[in-house]
């Protein structure tokens, strides 16, 4: 026999101490996990106070357009978003979104990518391009015509909105 006592429970306490630390740590790091997720904000306002920030920064010569398109497009898109009996005119999106890019385009300022993201625009037109890809079975089945022109209405505002959004994403 050792002078340090037995070996079989020298290994069980050193295995139990092994155990408890992890345990406790566990506990800190979870309590700690609980208050940085108390003290977060969310996605949508850490996007409000970015683009606030943004938008503070200088004048937006094209904040009175860039608002009303903004607004056309709500009007346009919102409706049949949130309710599945009402359309969407996308042959009016699709003008809507050719004024956007054009007017962003030529642009290129801060400010006004700051506003646009600000008045909701990239997640009204991220819905829309997820309402068109859920449209899509029911045209891959259908052969006519009137089909076949709704389709090309509606891959013209897919193609707008992914635009869109690349500008938007390219600039920020």
């Amino acid at each position: 026999m050792s002078s340090f006592g037995n070996s079989e429970t020298d290994q069980i306490s050193e295995a139990e101490a092994n155990q408890a630390a992890p345990d406790e740590l566990g506990f800190h790091v979870q309590r700690l996990r609980q208050q940085l997720q108390a003290m977060a904000i969310t996605d949508q306002e850490a996007c409000r106070l970015t683009c606030d920030a943004i938008v503070a920064k200088g004048p937006t010569p094209n904040r009175s357009r860039l608002s009303k398109l903004a607004s056309d497009l709500k009007k346009a898109v919102a409706p049949g978003l949130t309710d599945p009996d009402r359309c969407i005119d996308y042959n009016r999106v699709d003008t809507i979104l050719g004024d956007f890019i054009k007017v962003l385009g030529q642009s290129q300022r801060e400010e006004d990518f700051g506003l646009v993201v600000k008045l909701g625009c990239a997640g009204l037109i991220t819905d829309l391009c997820v309402k068109i890809k859920e449209s899509l079975p029911t045209f891959a089945e259908s052969k006519e015509n009137q089909a076949t022109q709704a389709w090309r209405v509606m891959s013209n505002v897919l193609l707008g909105s992914l635009k869109w959004l690349g500008l938007v994403c390219k600039h920020d």
